[in-house]
């Protein structure tokens, strides 16, 4: 072989291999694109899954009468209030785990997971359970509303408090499984917890098969149950899959407070996003309360199906962040940009086609939890409004992950504090009091704080990712 063919030959290696190089810098994003895709996936079936327990609250408690829809409407503002603040610590560890997870320091991981556990109950016991039963009583105070709906109230509150025990906890072991690549086993448990929520619950609210009748406090009661189910299925799963990353002892190890200040420091811009998100459900409830009762309970449905889609959007957001999280702790984010516009061109093109063929499902849905037609007419139109907005809303989730993953989460409220705090609840407000008993105008806000939202977001993202 002359030195003319073996520079050929040279050469025509060397193109293999540039080949091969470009084709792998193109699949890198792919791949993590894809992986951003099934974290999401699974994610979002389970967060539906856990929402789906308010959903079957109010199937089979709406049934118990007027005024049940918006006594449920009223309690669930302040219990995702109160839980906004689980995320301030819930969004930090989804940072801390992910990255420890993705580093393979099984080690650090088990002793970030009890400390992020220990924080969790600390908020739990010292905030969130106070934070709730205070909003309840001064609401029953200040907020003037029909008797059989505080009525209701009271009852649902009485039990649904645990609530903000349970979640913080099996929430975190979620979050280990899905960063551990068990995404899947983790619906798999909310599906069950949802079965068993679906059957229970009509037992202890009817009184059937012999169980107590307990009425609107049965529909709370069955919640809980399944929470715990949630919980019990969580440690036993873990238990057997990844033992390595179950805390080996019952009690609590002396806090990392350093590792609590990171955790706190990454989340609390997270949980006054959810606090600026409830403080706008907060807002639309007392606008329509002053509506006839029949729209109100329209819009307590309305408003319960419309969270449905987007606990939907809290799974893509921790898909988004778990995958980002993963990557960054192994040391190869570099694909993590592309992959993100990727996905986010996907969701926004699911969110559409759902926002699209609103108009052909949402009046059937909505009939099935209440039979007025006033109050299906009203809820029908809110949720095509709030499907058209989420477009939007779906998106600024996919940035909201991929910041949680990195551990900058600030970005996320200055977007918010903008485009809802200066923008849609002064608009609210306004239009409120100056086209009365006019919700459309109402949820024109919505759509247009979304979009605000989400504009504030993906500058930050291109002009920093």
């Amino acid at each position: 072989m002359d030195s003319d063919d073996t520079l050929r030959l040279w050469a025509s290696w060397s193109k293999i291999q540039a080949s091969r190089a470009e084709r792998m810098k193109i699949s890198a994003p792919f791949r993590c694109f894809q992986a951003m895709a099934k974290a999401s996936g699974f994610a979002s079936i389970g967060y539906v899954v856990d929402y789906t327990f308010q959903l079957v609250d109010m199937f089979w408690l709406a049934k118990l009468g007027p005024a049940v829809p918006t006594a449920l409407t009223i309690i669930s503002v302040y219990l995702f209030f109160s839980l906004a603040l689980n995320e301030i610590v819930g969004s930090g560890s989804v940072s801390v785990i992910s990255q420890t997870i993705g580093s393979r320091d099984v080690t650090a991981a088990r002793r970030k997971i009890l400390q992020v556990l220990q924080l969790k109950l600390g908020f739990a016991l010292g905030l969130m359970v106070p934070l709730f039963v205070i909003v309840i009583n001064l609401d029953a105070v200040l907020v003037g509303k029909n008797i059989d709906v505080q009525t209701h109230v009271w009852a649902y509150a009485g039990v649904i408090w645990a609530s903000l025990i349970v979640i913080p906890v099996y929430t975190t072991l979620l979050t280990v499984m899905r960063s551990a690549n068990l995404g899947g086993m983790a619906t798999t448990i909310s599906l069950v917890a949802l079965v068993a929520n679906f059957g229970i619950t009509p037992l202890l609210v009817f009184g059937w098969l012999g169980a107590p009748e307990l009425g609107v406090a049965g529909g709370a009661m069955g919640a809980v149950i399944a929470q715990l189910i949630t919980l019990g299925l969580s440690v036993i799963c873990l238990n057997r899959y990844r033992p390595d990353l179950l805390p080996g002892v019952m009690r609590l190890p002396k806090p990392d407070w350093k590792l609590h200040r990171k955790i706190i420091d990454i989340g609390w811009p997270v949980g006054f996003t959810l606090l600026i998100f409830q403080v706008e459900a907060i807002i639309l409830v007392a606008c329509i309360n002053s509506y006839p009762l029949a729209q109100s309970d329209g819009f307590g449905v309305g408003l319960r199906l419309i969270a449905a889609i987007f606990s939907i959007n809290v799974g893509v957001a921790v898909g988004a962040g778990v995958i980002t999280g993963n990557y960054i702790g192994g040391g190869n984010a570099g694909p993590l940009k592309k992959a993100t516009v990727m996905f986010m061109a996907g969701v926004a093109l699911v969110s559409a086609v759902i926002a699209l063929s609103a108009e052909y499902w949402t009046r059937i849905l909505v009939s099935q939890f209440v039979q007025d037609p006033v109050a299906i007419s009203f809820a029908t139109t809110f949720l095509q409004f709030a499907l058209v907005a989420n477009i939007a809303f779906a998106c600024s989730h996919v940035l909201i992950g991929v910041f949680e993953g990195r551990g900058t989460t600030k970005p996320i409220l200055m977007s918010m504090v903008a485009s809802f705090v200066l923008i849609e609840f002064p608009l609210l407000l306004w239009l409120n009091h100056i086209l009365p008993f006019q919700p459309e105008p109402l949820w024109m806000s919505m759509i247009a704080a979304y979009i605000a939202g989400f504009s504030a977001l993906g500058l930050y993202f291109w002009r920093q990712g």
